[in-house]
């Protein structure tokens, strides 16, 4: 459970990075559009994920970081890609182990407007991949 509020807590520290594929809207839920995104409409982005990670089995709490990239393609709609790794050991007493965890997750996200100024600037998203130990 921790673990989870952790990751939670670290996708809203990376927010003022990861919110600027958004299109100007005067509702918060803009209808799609569509036609692909126009150049000036893509919104590149790139963030920076900070936080810790609790792994099972004994390992110690250790430091997590990454990176997040991705675009709009059509509007609302956001791809990306998020990358992160962290490193830890057993925690003592335990068996000397290392574990190196890589985490790729691809993504889509629905981008949200309107004139409420937090909100504008956010984004409802769901990501599925892989965890490489």
């Amino acid at each position: 459970m921790f673990k989870h509020q952790l990751l939670a807590l670290a996708a809203v520290l990376s927010l003022p990075w990861t919110v600027n594929a958004q299109q100007a809207s005067t509702t918060t839920f803009p209808k799609a559009s569509e036609e692909q995104a126009a150049p000036s409409e893509r919104r590149p982005h790139i963030g920076l994920t900070l936080g810790t990670m609790n792994p099972d089995n004994n390992y110690s709490t250790a430091f997590e970081y990454g990176v997040d990239a991705g675009f709009q393609p059509w509007v609302p709609f956001g791809v990306g890609l998020e990358v992160s790794f962290v490193s830890t050991d057993r925690a003592q007493g335990a068996r000397d182990q290392s574990l190196n965890r890589v985490t790729i997750l691809p993504r889509v996200t629905y981008n949200l407007g309107g004139n409420i100024p937090v909100i504008r600037s956010m984004y409802l998203g769901l990501g599925a991949g892989a965890i490489i130990d």
